[in-house]
């Protein structure tokens, strides 16, 4: 089973997450608000990948815990966010092996999304828009 580590600091938003990749077979192996203690579990356990928001509790928001995860670790990401200004979308793409899933989605959107993340090698993005 494929193991995910998420990151948001929304708590239904992190239920209903949770229920999807259930839903779709995946394991979510720990959900965390902040940043700061996402890059602690990373440093002691490493899933598959990661689902992180860009707005989170704590100091760091999700693209600054990346910039520090990338130090690391090379897992994939998958940012869930309603952010889409071009600075935003280029400081998430600058974090390599990066998806981004454009809120609202649907769970097709997601499915779709986790299949790339997981398959890509490249450093280049997957986008995916709600439009």
């Amino acid at each position: 089973m494929i193991k995910v580590l998420m990151v948001e600091d929304e708590i239904l938003n992190a239920f209903v997450l949770s229920l999807q990749l259930k839903q779709l077979g995946y394991q979510v192996v720990d959900t965390v608000t902040e940043g700061e203690m996402a890059i602690e579990i990373l440093k002691n356990d490493t899933p598959d990948l990661i689902l992180m928001d860009v707005q989170l509790r704590g100091k760091l928001n999700g693209i600054e815990t990346m910039e520090i995860i990338r130090t690391f670790s090379d897992l994939p990401v998958i940012y869930i966010t309603s952010y889409t200004d071009a600075l935003m979308m280029e400081r998430m793409s600058a974090t390599r092996r990066s998806s981004i899933l454009q809120k609202p989605y649907r769970e097709e959107q997601l499915a779709a999304m986790l299949v790339l993340a997981l398959e890509s090698d490249s450093p280049e993005d997957n986008v995916i828009s709600s439009s």
